[in-house]
């Protein structure tokens, strides 16, 4: 079964740690204490995912410290604080004081729930990114990122493929980090102290090299220059024909190729857009990068990603991702694959009026989408809801690789709802039966 989230729960009067336990007791262990000294023990010794404290625990304590306490022993665990105050100085002195977030008195129970339910995940989420970054070389980045099998088989083939000495050709839609695996290809390599040259194909001239690979006018050729080292054709479909015949004519022994192309180089050469001479001398080994959108829930690793990022230039303003915005980038193509998703994060971080990222600060087309792609996919020209409900649960589902309780989550629905609709419906079996291969978690919790 799944791990269990643990909550500390601290407030002064037992009664109120009573009923928001209970509140909270559903798939969570929690945890109560009484003033600043149990907490702080508490937090100690055990790890927990979301700490509430009320802002006046009596005795002239305040809450604000225990803030102090929980990023010392546990910096990545969210603290909400529970005031009565009706006055925006509570706010302010919660956000100075690194809360996740103030919740006002009278509590509502449910919203008490969906709030820590958010900063569970968000907890979660920063502890596997964490995870992630841990194991990257530091300037490996973004693209790279993700713990999908597509991904981590590419990490492994890129590091394999660094330290030979055959050229490289890497393909990928426009936007999956190809130039970022090309330059961790020559970082890898033995040749990592040479010149790396990166030469942009596209905005080569047609006679851009003389016959020694020389540029026209200049004593000294352009691929001399990286003697040793390694050349980044970027984008190679894009090189000008002659441009083409005069680089091989030009090319050196002592420099490894490393080509990219955005079109599939087979087709290219094919359609006469490269000639079959360069594609046979730099076709040694190829490198496919999958697109964003089949990376399954590496779109939300990547945008918390991106938004630990942005929090830097927001002064730690928006620290999270709504559920509903968390839907459309889920159910977003991602055209412009990574490159887009970092500026739409940096956008809807630029724009969001509160400390959550909502629907309403995406850029145009992740906000649109649903309603674009759902009536694209439907069936029949008028279908009934239950069939379009369907629809996004089994979208949701192939986009966390079949987690049902992220599913769930994500649907903003308990898991007991999700299996309801999924025996309801008639085409739900290969989904609902775990042994099509559908979990209840694979978010790295181990099930006992």
């Amino acid at each position: 079964m799944p791990v269990r989230s643990r909550i500390l729960v601290v407030d002064d009067d037992q009664d109120m740690c009573d009923l928001i336990a209970e509140c909270l007791a559903h798939e969570r262990e929690v945890h109560t204490a009484n003033d600043l000294a149990t907490a702080g023990n508490r937090v100690a010794e055990h790890r927990y995912d979301v700490v509430l404290v009320d802002l006046d625990l009596g005795s002239q304590q305040s809450g604000l410290e225990l803030c102090a306490i929980v990023a010392r022993h546990q910096p990545s665990t969210p603290v909400i604080i529970i005031t009565g105050r009706q006055d925006a100085d509570a706010v302010v002195q919660a956000e100075r004081a690194g809360a996740y977030h103030c919740i006002g008195k009278p509590l509502s129970m449910p919203s008490l729930a969906l709030l820590v339910a958010r900063a569970t995940e968000h907890r979660r989420l920063r502890d596997r990114m964490s995870r992630l970054e841990r194991g990257r070389d530091d300037q490996t980045h973004d693209c790279l990122l993700g713990d999908c099998r597509a991904i981590r088989d590419l990490v492994d083939l890129v590091d394999q493929v660094a330290p030979l000495r055959t050229h490289v050709i890497i393909e990928g839609e426009s936007g999956v980090g190809k130039s970022v695996i090309a330059r961790r290809i020559h970082r890898g390599s033995t040749r990592a102290n040479a010149p790396l040259l990166v030469l942009h194909c596209a905005e080569l001239p047609d006679k851009l090299w003389d016959d020694h690979g020389s540029v026209a006018g200049a004593d000294t050729g352009i691929l001399a220059s990286a003697a040793g080292g390694t050349v980044v054709l970027d984008e190679v479909c894009r090189l000008a024909p002659r441009a083409q015949r005069r680089l091989l004519r030009a090319m050196p022994h002592d420099v490894r190729f490393v080509a990219t192309s955005s079109t599939p180089v087979s087709r290219a050469v094919e359609e006469g857009g490269l000639c079959r001479e360069l594609f046979d001398l730099l076709q040694a080994l190829e490198l496919t990068v999958p697109p964003l959108r089949e990376r399954g829930n590496d779109t939300i690793l990547l945008a918390y990603h991106f938004l630990e990022r942005a929090r830097r230039s927001t002064h730690g303003r928006v620290q999270s991702i709504a559920p509903d915005a968390v839907r459309q980038l889920l159910n977003y193509g991602f055209p412009g694959n990574v490159r887009e998703l970092r500026q739409g994060i940096e956008h809807a971080a630029a724009l969001a009026a509160t400390d959550v990222i909502g629907t309403q600060d995406l850029p145009t087309p992740m906000r649109t989408c649903e309603l674009r792609d759902a009536a694209s996919e439907v069936p029949n020209e008028i279908c009934s809801l239950d069939e379009v409900e369907q629809l996004h649960i089994q979208r949701v589902l192939t986009a966390v690789d079949g987690n049902k309780s992220r599913a769930a989550r994500l649907l903003g629905v308990d898991r007991r709802t999700l299996y309801r609709k999924l025996e309801r419906s008639a085409t739900a079996d290969p989904i609902s039966d775990p042994s099509q291969g559908w979990s209840d978690d694979r978010d790295g919790h181990a099930a006992h």
